[in-house]
């Protein structure tokens, strides 16, 4: 896909909205959702889920990761929880993830392989279970859920999370996975 057709395609897409459409969403957004999900081309959340602009904050990463000092992430939590009033955070995996396929391939290369090597600890840490399954697409997809909810207690442990629920904010946090082979979210 080319840059004018993407120019081209924006065009179709604004001229199909509508003038007040771009008056409301011009003066600010009130989303509902945190969305933390990964980088994948595949996997767009406002696609997936039919919303519209503004419904949804989106953080998105390599195999969707959380850690405590990426300040990237940090940022947005804090934001999301103390500006917007979020108060559901999803973090979304997907089956076929890449960042998981490098991870359990053992497959080095600098930048990637130090961003997932928290991935290789839910490896270890689930190791007993993952070695019981021998069908290694149904390895992949198990280890995708473990990430998934491993990222959901890494977010617990998150500073600006704890003092939310500290100060008996409601927050919520919904671990999903998504299916390509189907389209379908899946809670788990």
């Amino acid at each position: 896909m080319s840059i004018k057709n993407i120019i081209l395609k924006n065009r179709k897409w604004a001229s199909s909205k509508g003038k007040d459409f771009f008056e409301n969403l011009s003066e600010g957004q009130n989303p509902s959702i945190l969305w933390i999900g990964c980088s994948d081309s595949r996997v767009p959340p406002d696609t997936i889920t039919q919303s519209e602009p503004g419904n949804i904050f989106v953080h998105r990463n390599i195999a969707n990761l959380i850690f405590n000092d990426d300040l990237n992430l940090l940022s947005i939590l804090e934001y999301s929880i103390n500006v917007l009033k979020i108060k559901n955070i999803i973090v979304c995996g997907h089956y076929g993830c890449g960042g998981i396929k490098a991870a359990m391939e053992k497959q080095e290369s600098n930048n990637i392989d130090k961003w997932i090597n928290n991935i290789r600890k839910t490896i270890s840490a689930n190791k007993e279970e993952l070695d019981l399954i021998t069908n290694e697409t149904y390895k992949w997809d198990r280890l995708v859920e473990l990430n998934i909810l491993e990222q959901i207690n890494n977010l617990k442990k998150c500073e600006v999370v704890k003092k939310a629920i500290e100060k008996n904010k409601k927050i919520f946090l919904h671990p999903l996975v998504f299916d390509l082979k189907n389209g379908n979210l899946l809670h788990i």
